[in-house]
């Protein structure tokens, strides 16, 4: 009886595990589908983004418009979005959305900016 239960613990156990990481992979495919669509000019500059100081600001610019929990492995995300890449870069469905990128001064001070264009 003991052992019947541990199986089905086991099993019940199992299945949950198998069942997040696919979850995990439908948000998002689902996030990669609302970059493209919403976001794909911000999208493209994301992806071929090289200064590390620009990237958080430029990920933000492109996943405005798109909701849900931003829980999410960066890395494969952008490798993600990289396959996804459609042949054509639209311009962003909101234009007047913009991210800013603030540094401190050696007084302390903040001086933000929007991100180059």
């Amino acid at each position: 009886m003991i052992g019947r239960s541990l199986l089905v613990v086991g099993i019940v156990v199992g299945g949950m595990a198998m069942a997040a990481p696919a979850t995990a992979t439908g948000k998002m495919d689902s996030l990669v589908e609302c970059m493209w669509q919403e976001a794909p000019t911000s999208t493209a500059r994301y992806i071929d983004n090289q200064d590390k100081a620009k990237e958080a600001a430029l990920f933000m610019r492109a996943v405005m418009p798109c909701q849900g929990s931003m829980n999410i492995d960066l890395k494969q995300l952008k490798k993600r979005l990289a396959a996804a890449r459609p042949s054509e870069i639209r311009p962003d469905k909101e234009t007047d959305a913009s991210a800013f990128m603030c540094t401190k001064d050696a007084s302390g001070e903040d001086h933000c900016a929007p991100v180059e264009e």
